[in-house]
């Protein structure tokens, strides 16, 4: 796909799925601190904005991070993706089958761009359950590759406690001198808001799991790091 089908696909999706008034939206804070990270090494804070939205057309997600490292300088990256409904009806266990876009931004380097279907499954308990087949290209390396991409959310209770299991896997095969690698992030995160004399379900307190085997698709290079997360969500 060259530069401008690119952009054009893109700027299509995104007037698809953000051009008509949202039914739905939310957006939310993290503050995230780890130690132990690949690459440089030692602890990190990272704040993280998320935002969410949809319609009758398609859904958009899009999220920034900010890094600062204990050591080194600080850094940033972000993620938009556009997905546009492909008609209906479905199954009952099928919610959505959709054309998804995805580009990729690191601080430096140029943009990755991720394209191909998405299924969304209708799973007892979840509150969403996303797969995405997408083809990756990263123009800074030779050759093309795919990735699999799940989302996941899980709202339940225990002893009266509100709980969210939420997170996201990419798996994704060699491209260029890379080697395939596979990134898993679970979280488990509580609803203090109610302790904390703020309205329920808006504070969410817990832990995220990075879990990235051949990170950046570096052969024998894996992370494993627990992070402690304080989640805001504010609409």
């Amino acid at each position: 796909m060259s530069c401008l089908s690119r952009v054009c696909t893109a700027g299509f999706l995104l007037v698809f799925c953000a051009g008509a008034q949202a039914s739905w939206q939310t957006s939310n804070a993290q503050g995230l601190y780890g130690d132990g990270y690949a690459g440089n090494g030692g602890a990190r804070h990272i704040l993280t904005l998320e935002h969410a939205r949809g319609n009758q057309w398609g859904d958009l997600f899009a999220f920034v991070d900010v890094v600062q490292p204990r050591r080194g300088d600080r850094g940033g990256y972000g993620e938009l993706w556009l997905r546009a409904k492909l008609g209906s009806p479905h199954p009952q266990w099928l919610r959505s089958v959709l054309w998804t876009v995805n580009v990729e931004r690191p601080q430096h380097g140029k943009a990755r761009w991720l394209f191909g279907p998405a299924l969304d499954f209708s799973v007892p308990g979840f509150r969403f359950f996303k797969t995405h087949w997408l083809r990756r290209d990263n123009p800074s390396l030779p050759g093309v590759t795919w990735q699999f991409t799940l989302v996941w959310q899980r709202p339940f209770a225990v002893a009266g406690q509100s709980w969210l299991f939420e997170g996201f896997a990419d798996l994704a095969g060699s491209e260029g001198p890379t080697v395939p690698h596979q990134l898993l992030v679970p979280r488990l995160l509580m609803d203090v808001g109610q302790h904390l004399g703020r309205p329920a379900t808006r504070w969410w307190l817990g832990v995220e799991w990075t879990y990235w085997r051949n990170r950046f698709g570096v052969d024998g290079v894996t992370e494993s790091v627990p992070q402690l997360q304080l989640k805001w969500q504010f609409d």
